[in-house]
Order: structure tokens, then C-alpha cells, then sequence
């Protein structure tokens, strides 16, 4: 701001209006600073011409289908300013191009229509005030201005940039509809609604976006963001994102996307947020940030993956006061930051859920069995893509033989049940042991044993349900190797739509029980033979539990007996989705006194997972419940920790779920804790980091000790073998086998944890880093230009200037009415040439082929004219709305140092420019090299090229005026031979010369 303390204020500056023909591409501009050019060369086409800074005012902006707006500027980086007065928003329909950057002030409104297309090299379009001097300084801090107009971009619209580009669209409210694209590959993509969005540099050189709201500000995308190697930023109260942003990395450059919103943050069904490699390089960095809840549903995919031929993974971090992370499939997660090649490294997932939240029974205990005679135990459950539960059961006589399992799908969206249905065609014997999991594709499958259905003993069948409870295939048989018994069948989805089957087999690796395992895909067809998974083989192997992880391996942990030296002890092996083991078997147990047996796993939002076990004598009176946490490739994260915090009894059967908030619930069962004689379901909550949490709502019912809570609501005889999953993002289902409440023997029963938010403070201020400022072209405190105020345009017919006027020259015959002067060498005044054409002159080549000129001292003779971009005419035109000052008034200063501080006065300017301004170098030789110099000799020299710019760089703006007009005289008067050697008598002139030259023919014309 200091430059612009010496300068007159824009305000009260006489302003330029130029008339345009009427059409819908821009209308009524008032140039406001700058040099602006502004022609039409057909009747859909407006171009504009412009030196870095320029300020135009429109009455309106918009361009019609068809029609094109062409930004024509000196470079990448310069900058014009298009603010709209009138009041009708801007509604670009056609096509806007630029090969520097484009800001669009419009605070009516602006929409981006199905036919826009955008091509530029950066773009800011907002309804939010900027002010002129803010924009000039690099200052950028948008303000609204009355009650705030929205920004739309419509389906079909198009807005691109070339490589390294940026975008920034700022409203009260933004909406980009669906099949939209905005493309900044290597720069930069931000939407922003809010009242004030302001553009900082933090200490540490990143680009801060401070965005202030009013509770109201809302931002949805349904279309594409891409911003390959680049960075991504979307700002809002309230934020809904239905579409894909990329920001992939490559190139050793990794992408950026930052989605933060001072209220909700919505990553719907079917989005994309995408920050993985596209090469070797490592995967991005997505931050997601919510000022209260951040919910991203089931069918969202967030991924920061390395790349497939090498890289690590990246980092993703999930903040909020209520955190909803939907869980897919027994613990499948859709938010990954995986390694995709052997050589890397898995990245990080953070989940920090700020607020302190619980989690409420519903209405009860509620009875899933609707056939109640016999017994009905062994439940398991799982949480579909969809939406909808599962529970599965296994019960006695109800098929006509034995047992056979059966299902029922629960609606949360309804709070409904389906009729219960068979799981098994074959009903000879006993099908029992279930096991189910849910699949990608929204359907489940269902594994059980069933006995001498494949000739020797049990074997293990698997069948597909749609979710709907239609079956969606035969029920085909899992293992090959039939001999003896293949049983205790476990079985998890696995990321790329298959599934893996684990159980374990008698004598089939030789030695009593081993653990083997199959995948097939999302049909039931066999992908691979069956796996063996455990590598020792002595004594047995058994109990197998599997779960998916988020980085598309799987991992089965079982217990081996004897195999720590001490009874049982669990163990673990990470394969890939294609059955090739990723490690050795891991301990996953440390203490090996007495049995640790009956393994449970289950993957956590963080990519993580967690084992748990039932450990004999560890907590100091019979069995307690033991848990550690492992990362994905196998590393352990945690030491052995105690679950239960009632100890006296034992405390065994466990299960576990993940949660939408990254924490996780464990289940068990616990003898006599309720003060009956009789098992009890309990449950002990963690958040994400591990930490125990106060369920304060949960029932206050039986015994609970410590932050543990009690999950049946009946305390009479047996309630156990529990299994638990995520109720979609908001809560928990457990489900276990209750002896007698149903009337006859077991039942199957569940309760429904729905979660409770804590309360919530808004606060109307987000910031967000998002990526270096030297990264990018538009970044704070980088100059746009400098304050040029245009001068009143040059009539052709009375060009004065305003500060060194001259008589007015004809356009049709630009001959100086008042002072004419007759055309003069002045190196040889009397002019011979072979021109017979001409009265004026004398000739002696009537056939005008001799081209050597004779009484003059220099023979070449000039045959073609000076090139110009423009006519003579608008150059003189040009050439005068620049105040500057030339060689002789500069020496003149140095003589007089006392001068009224007028800023009218013509010597003061001059010593404004000689003082304030830095001086020109010795000569200029190129625009690239002059940089140093102010805008208006920058502009001139730019305009008429080097060779034209050293001949007149010394002469006053006067005496350059008398130059042109004088040029323009000859040209109309003088053959191409006598203009040549015109032209060549100037520039045989001395530097002295032609100065003194011209200031007389300006001052005889001005007299």
C-alpha cells in the first residue's frame, strides 16, 4: 500500500467508458486501471487486451452459448479484474479463455451453465467483494456485500486450467451439480462459502484459507474435482459431498485434499475421494474436518493408496466432535491409505473424535426366533452394504432333522424384520456352526458344517443371499480334502469383492488339526485350492477367525496347543486378497502361562486390528478377557490388555466390532456378575486410541464394574455366546442365545445401541493449510499490478493529451491542420529519389527500378514498413494515455529542488516518477528484462518492440506523440523508397539529435 499513498485515489478518477455492440458476452465495461484493448472481431467474439492489473467494471458479464470471451494478456502470471455493477448475475453459457488469470466479482450471483466452458490459466470467481486496491496488493480477502448471492456450476459445464492452474469459486452458498468437471491438474481447486474467506501465508511458507460463516453457509458437490498433483479445498458450514475429488500423486509429487466444515461434513453413498499414486510415488494427504459430525456412509471410498508399482501409503486423517464412519462388510473398511506394492509401506489413518458421546439401548431385549419350540443357539450377525442386518442361528428340528440354520434380515431405517428363512437345501443331519458375512455388493454369505454331507463326517457348505433374503445360489461345499471332519468354519469379505473361507481339519496336515483356508468370489466360484495357513503342525491348530483389512490383505488367527510351551497360545498369518501369506505365523499372545484359547479378530477404521482371547488365570481368578492391537502388516501397536474389569468368575466368548467413530466395543460372557447363578452378556467400549469408555446411558441393570456395561436386560438363567456389529454409523447390535425367555429352551435375542451425540457448540471460523505458496501463481502478499489510472481515450480527431496537449490531427488525413510541417530528412533535408510519381519530389528513374539514393550518406534503403501490432493511429492513441516524464524534464529537476507539491503540476509528477520510482535501465531491451521499470514504460515498450522503443525512450510523451504523427505523416504521403530513407535519416540522428528534434516539432506544434 505504500506506492499507492503517492497516487491520486481511484475513486475519484475520471473513468473510461468504451460502447460495445449489444450481445450477452460482457457489455458497458468502464475501465477503471490498466491499459485494456477491447475489439470484437466477429459478433460472438469479445477479446480483450490487457496489461497485468487492469480493472474493468461491467454493467453485465455473462456470455451466451456459442459466443466467446478471450482474455489476451502479457503473461501466465498477469491478472485482470472483471467486477460487475449492474444487477443481473453472470451467466456463462459459452466459452471464457485466458492465457493469465481471470478474476470474476459478481455480487448478484454467478452460474457456470451446461455449455461453459472455462479454459484458462487461473480463475477466481466469486460473489464476495474483493476491493480493487486488495486485488492490486496480492491482498486477498473477499467480503460479502448485502445478503450474499449463491454460485452454481450446472451439469455439463466445464472448467479447466493448464498445468499448475488454480480455481477458486467463493460464495454465500456453492453447488456443483452432477456429470460437472473442474480440472486444475497441478494446481489448485477451492470452494468456499462463507461471508469472508481471507488468503494468508503461515509461518511456514503453506497457503491458509481463513473462511468466517454465518451458520448458513452451505457447499455441495455432485461432480468431479481433479486436481492431479495438486491440491483440493472445499470450505463451508455445511458440506455435502456426493461426487469424486482427485488429487492423485505422481511423480514423486503427492496430492492434497482438505475438506473442512465448521458444522457437517457429509461423504455420501458411492463418493470418491481419491489421493493414491497413479506411478512408484507414495500416496497423498486427505484431511477431512468437522466442527460437529463428520459421516461418511457405507458406499464412500476414501483412499490415499501407494502406487501399484511401488510407494508408500499415505495419510488420512478423520476429525470431528461426532465422528460416523460407516462399517462395510464385518469390518471391511472404505477409508484406506494402503501400500499397493511389495516394497512399501502402509500409510496412516487417524480417527479423533473430539466430543464425548454414548450409546443407548433401545426399547429392550428383542426376540429374533419366531419358531421357538426346540432350541435355537449359536448366533452370529454381520452388517450389510445396504444398510440392513443380518442374524443367523442354528436351530434343532425345525427343518425335520436335526439342526439347520436359519436367518433374518433387520431394517434400522424401519426398525423391521423379515420373516425368517432356511439357510440350507440339504436337511438330512445337522447343519450347524454358522457363520455369515457380508459382501461388497450388498449381498451376504453363509458358511456352516453339516454332517456326512460329503460322505466322511462334516464338511463345511457355504450359500449367497441377496439382501433381500433371496438366495442367490446353491449351497456348494467349501472344502475338497473330505476325509474326517472340516468344521468351525469363519469367513470375512475381502476388499475386492471375493471372500475367504477359514476352518479347521482333522489329520489333514498330518498331525491332528491344522487350519486351512479357500477364496472364491462374490458368485461362490473357487478362486484358489485350499491354503494351508498354520506353518507348525504338531498337536493341533484350531479355532480359526478371520477378518478382512483395509489394505485388501487378510488376516486368520487361531490357537495351537502346546505350541508356547504351555497349553494353548493364539497365533496369526496376513495373507494378500490372493492367498499368498505377507508374513510368518505371529505370537499374538505374550503371556503363555495356563491356556489363552478361543480367538476373536476383527479390522478398526485406522487400518489397524484387534485380537482378543480368553486367557485362563491372568487376571487371578479363572478365565479373563485379554486383548492387542496390531497394524497391518503385523506389527504390534500395544501390549497385552485386560478387557473386563470384573474379575472374580470367569469371563470368556468373545466378540468384537469396529465403531463409526474409530473406537470399537468388545463383548463377552461373564458367570454369575449379574447376582444370578447364571451367565450374563457384558460389553466394554474403547475409543480410538485404545482408551476405555464410560457408557453412562447404557442399561443399569447386573453388575457392572469400572466403564464395562451390561447388554441383556432379562437377568434369569443363561444369556451368552454373544456376537456384535455395527448398526451403519451411528451404534452397535448384539445378539446371544437367552435360555428360557422364549418359552421353550433357547432363543435367539438382541439389543440395539443407537448412539447419543454430546452436545454441540457451532463456531462460525474454520482455517485450513492447503499446500505452499510458492507452488502457486494466485498466492498473498504477490503483487497483481500497480495503480495505472487510464487517462480519457484518444479521439483520432482531437487527440489531446491531458497532460502535453497538441492540436488535434485529421484521420482521414492526418496532416496537423494548425502547424503544418512539410515532410523533413534530417540528415539531407532535400530528398532525391526515383519516385516520378510524386510532384513533390524529384526523380530520375522514370521506370523506379534504381533503389540506390543519391546525396545521402547512408544507401540502405528501408523497402518495407516498421512492423506494428496496430494502426499508426490507435498506437498514437495508446502511446499518449502514458504520464511519464523524459530526459531533459529529469535533468530540469536536478536544477530546481523547490517545487509545489501540486499533483497537477507536470514537474511535481515528474518528480514523483524521478523519485519514487526506480530508474530506468540503460536501455530496454526485451519485456522480460525490464521488470524493474514502471508499468507505463512497460506497456509502451511491449507495444511498439524494441527497435521503435530505443529510438524514442528519451523523448517526452509530447514529443513521442509529434514521433508517431509524423510517422503516420510520411507514411501517407512519401512512396516506400522516399519512407525508407525518411526512416533511415532518424535513426542516423545522434541520441541528442533526435531528442532535440522532436521536442521542437512538439513545441512548434503546440504554439
Amino acid at each position: 500500500m505504500e506506492q499507492l499513498k503517492h497516487l491520486p485515489n481511484l475513486l475519484p478518477l475520471i473513468l473510461v467508458s468504451i460502447s460495445i455492440p449489444a450481445t450477452a458476452n460482457p457489455t458497458n465495461p468502464t475501465i477503471v486501471n490498466g491499459t485494456v484493448t477491447i475489439t470484437q472481431p466477429n459478433t460472438s467474439t469479445l477479446e480483450i487486451t490487457n496489461t497485468p492489473g487492469s480493472i474493468i467494471n461491467w454493467q453485465q458479464f455473462s456470455i451466451n452459448p456459442g459466443e466467446l470471451t478471450r482474455f489476451l494478456q502479457q503473461s501466465p502470471e498477469s491478472a485482470i479484474l472483471n467486477r460487475v455493477i449492474g444487477s443481473d448475475p453472470s451467466q456463462i453459457l459459452g466459452t471464457l479463455q485466458s492465457n493469465g488469470r481471470v478474476l470474476l466479482i459478481n455480487p448478484n450471483g454467478i452460474l457456470f451453465g451446461a455449455n461453459a466452458v472455462i479454459d484458462v490459466q487461473g480463475l477466481i470467481a466469486s460473489t464476495l467483494n474483493l476491493t480493487d486496491e486488495d486485488f492490486l496488493d496480492g491482498n486477498y480477502f473477499f467480503t460479502q456485500t448485502g445478503t450474499g448471492a449463491p454460485l452454481t456450476v450446472e451439469t455439463g459445464a466445464q472448467l479447466t486450467t493448464v498445468d499448475g492452474g488454480q480455481i477458486w469459486l467463493m460464495a454465500q452458498s456453492i453447488e456443483q451439480e452432477a456429470n460437472s468437471n473442474i480440472t486444475t491438474p497441478g494446481g489448485q481447486t477451492v470452494l468456499a462459502a462463507g461471508t469472508q474467506v481471507q488468503v494468508v501465508e503461515s509461518a511456514l511458507g503453506n497457503m491458509v484459507f481463513n473462511v468466517t460463516t454465518d451458520g448458513t453457509n452451505s457447499l455441495e458437490t455432485l461432480g468431479a474435482i481433479a486436481s492431479e498433483k495438486g491440491a483440493a479445498g472445499l470450505f463451508a458450514d455445511n458440506i455435502t459431498h456426493s461426487g469424486t475429488i482427485t488429487a492423485q500423486s505422481a511423480a514423486g509429487v503427492s496430492g492434497l485434499v482438505v475438506l473442512n466444515a465448521t458444522n457437517n461434513l457429509t461423504i455420501e453413498d458411492n463418493s470418491v475421494i481419491d489421493g493414491s499414486s497413479t506411478d512408484n510415488s507414495n500416496g497423498g494427504i486427505i484431511n477431512l474436518t468437522a466442527g460437529n459430525k463428520l459421516e461418511v456412509q457405507r458406499l464412500a471410498e476414501v483412499s490415499a493408496d501407494g502406487g501399484v508399482t511401488g510407494g508408500d501409503g499415505g495419510k488420512i486423517t478423520l476429525t470431528a466432535h461426532d465422528l460416523r464412519v460407516s462399517q462395510i462388510a464385518n469390518g471391511m473398511q472404505n477409508i484406506h491409505a494402503k501400500a499397493r506394492h511389495t516394497s512399501g509401506v502402509d500409510g496412516t489413518v487417524t480417527v479423533t473424535e473430539t466430543g464425548i458421546h454414548t450409546y443407548d439401548p433401545a426399547a429392550g431385549d428383542f426376540q429374533v426366533n419366531v419358531f421357538t419350540t426346540g432350541i435355537q443357539t449359536f448366533p452370529a450377525i454381520a452388517a450389510l452394504a445396504g444398510g440392513k442386518l443380518v442374524v443367523t442361528w442354528q436351530s434343532n428340528k425345525q427343518d425335520g432333522d436335526g439342526y439347520g440354520v436359519y436367518a433374518r434380515i433387520f431394517d434400522p431405517s424401519t426398525n423391521t424384520w423379515s420373516n425368517e428363512f432356511p439357510i440350507n437345501t440339504t436337511t438330512a443331519n445337522d447343519q450347524e456352526a454358522v457363520a455369515v458375512a457380508a459382501l461388497p455388493n450388498g449381498n451376504f454369505v453363509v458358511t456352516w458344517e453339516s454332517k456326512e454331507q460329503d460322505g466322511d463326517d462334516t464338511g463345511v457348505y457355504g450359500r449367497i443371499f441377496d439382501a433381500n433374503g433371496i438366495a442367490q445360489s446353491n449351497e456348494f461345499p467349501i472344502n475338497t480334502t473330505t476325509n474326517d471332519r472340516q468344521e468351525n468354519s469363519a469367513i470375512t469379505a475381502l476388499a475386492n469383492g471375493n471372500f475367504v473361507v477359514s476352518w479347521d481339519s482333522k489329520e489333514q496336515d498330518g498331525n491332528n488339526k491344522g487350519v486351512f483356508a479357500r477364496i472364491f468370489d462374490a458368485n461362490g466360484v473357487a478362486q484358489t485350492g485350499e491354503l494351508p495357513i498354520n506353518t507348525t503342525t504338531d498337536k493341533r491348530q484350531e479355532l480359526p477367525t478371520v477378518t478382512s483389512l483395509a489394505n485388501g490383505n487378510f488376516v486368520v488367527a487361531w490357537h495351537s496347543f502346546a505350541q508356547d510351551g504351555d497349553d494353548e497360545g493364539i497365533y496369526g498369518r496376513i495373507f494378500d486378497a490372493n492367498g499368498v501369506a505377507q508374513t510368518d505365523e505371529l505370537s499374538i499372545n505374550t503371556t503363555t502361562n495356563e491356556p489363552q484359547e478361543a480367538p476373536t479378530i476383527a479390522a478398526l477404521t485406522d487400518g489397524s486390528f484387534l485380537v482378543t482371547w480368553d486367557s485362563e488365570g491372568q487376571d487371578g481368578s479363572r478365565n479373563a478377557v485379554i486383548g492387542r492391537r496390531f497394524a497391518s502388516n503385523g506389527t504390534p501397536l500395544t501390549d497385552e490388555f485386560q478387557i473386563n474389569t470384573y474379575t472374580d468368575q470367569p469371563q470368556d466368548t468373545t466378540a468384537i466390532t469396529s465403531l463409526g467413530d474409530g473406537g470399537f466395543v468388545v463383548t463377552w460372557e461373564s458367570w454369575k456378575q449379574d447376582g444370578s447363578v447364571q451367565n450374563s452378556v457384558y460389553a466394554q467400549r474403547f475409543d480410538s486410541q485404545g482408551n476405555p469408555v464410560v457408557n453412562n446411558n447404557a442399561l443399569p441393570t447386573g453388575n457392572a464394574q469400572g466403564n464395562e456395561f451390561v447388554i441383556n436386560t432379562r437377568l434369569v438363567n443363561n444369556q451368552d455366546d454373544p456376537a456384535i456389529a455395527p448398526l451403519g454409523d451411528s451404534g452397535f447390535m448384539v445378539v446371544w442365545k437367552s435360555f428360557g425367555q422364549d418359552g421353550d429352551s433357547n432363543g435367539i435375542y438382541t439389543q440395539r445401541f443407537d448412539k447419543t451425540p454430546a452436545p454441540f457448540t457451532p463456531s462460525n471460523f474454520l482455517t485450513a493449510e492447503l499446500g505452499a505458496v510458492n507452488n502457486f501463481t494466485t498466492r498473498p502478499n504477490l503483487s497483481n499490478g500497480v495503480v495505472t489510472p487510464p487517462t480519457p481515450p484518444i479521439d483520432p480527431v482531437a487527440p489531446i493529451d491531458p497532460i502535453a496537449p497538441v492540436n488535434p490531427v485529421d484521420p482521414v488525413n492526418p496532416i496537423d491542420p494548425v502547424n503544418t510541417v512539410d515532410p523533413i530528412n534530417p540528415v539531407n533535408p532535400t530528398i532525391n529519389n526515383s519516385n516520378p510519381g510524386n510532384p513533390v519530389t524529384n526523380s530520375d528513374n522514370p521506370s523506379n527500378t534504381n533503389n540506390l539514393v543519391t546525396n545521402n550518406s547512408n544507401n540502405t534503403v528501408l523497402t518495407t514498413l516498421p512492423s506494428r501490432q496496430n494502426s499508426p493511429e490507435v498506437e498514437q492513441g495508446i502511446a499518449l494515455s502514458y504520464p511519464n516524464c523524459h530526459t531533459l524534464e529529469l535533468q530540469k529537476l536536478e536544477e530546481e529542488d523547490t517545487i509545489e507539491p501540486d499533483l497537477n503540476n507536470r514537474w511535481h509528477q515528474c518528480r514523483h516518477w524521478r523519485y519514487e520510482e526506480e530508474e530506468p535501465s540503460e536501455a530496454i531491451q526485451t519485456v522480460e528484462n525490464n521488470q524493474s521499470y514502471n508499468s507505463q514504460e512497460q506497456a509502451y515498450a511491449q507495444m511498439v518492440g524494441e527497435e521503435e522503443y530505443n529510438l524514442t525512450r528519451s523523448l517526452s510523451w509530447a514529443a513521442r506523440q509529434a514521433y508517431w504523427q509524423e510517422q503516420q505523416q510520411m507514411q501517407n504521403t512519401l512512396s516506400v523508397e522516399e519512407y525508407g530513407n525518411y526512416l533511415q535519416g532518424i535513426r542516423s540522428l545522434s541520441e541528442e539529435e533526435r531528442v532535440e528534434y522532436f521536442e521542437e516539432l512538439a513545441q512548434s506544434r503546440n504554439e
